[in-house]
């Protein structure tokens, strides 16, 4: 709470990464609250320019996820194939899982069933990397 309360403040003097990190954090508290149309509002607010790969990245998750839940398996996809990918190992797993539930609800099996070893490969360096990371 206390972080979210700094970014809010920061966010009133036009900084433009705290606008982006607090459209992010509304967008978040919206998705819990189950407001769907104001999670995208949130994210389709963000100068994604703003936000560091790995912000941006997690907000195309959060917006692909909404998109797929509301049924549009297809306007998700799309957003990940425009995002691209950072070097992070656990932002590759997290969007490569979306990735491959965007692929079921498409009817795309045979692809969606392909890409769960890779993911799984990439989960499991996602893990070592952080215990690396953190010795």
């Amino acid at each position: 709470g206390e972080v979210a309360v700094r970014i809010a403040e920061i966010e009133a003097t036009g900084n433009r990464a705290a606008r982006a990190l607090a459209a992010f954090v509304r967008a978040m508290a919206a998705d819990l609250a189950g407001e769907d149309d104001r999670v995208l509002a949130e994210l389709d607010s963000i100068d994604r320019d703003a936000l560091d790969p790995v912000w941006d990245s997690m907000a195309t998750w959060l917006h692909g996820g909404v998109l797929l839940d509301q049924g549009h398996a297809a306007a998700a996809l799309e957003m990940l194939d425009a995002h691209g990918h950072t070097g992070d190992p656990a932002v590759v797993s997290i969007l490569e899982g979306l990735r491959i539930r965007c692929l079921w609800a498409l009817g795309r099996l045979d692809e969606a069933f392909a890409m769960i070893p890779p993911a799984l490969t990439a989960l499991r360096d996602s893990i070592v990397y952080a215990i690396e990371r953190s010795r």
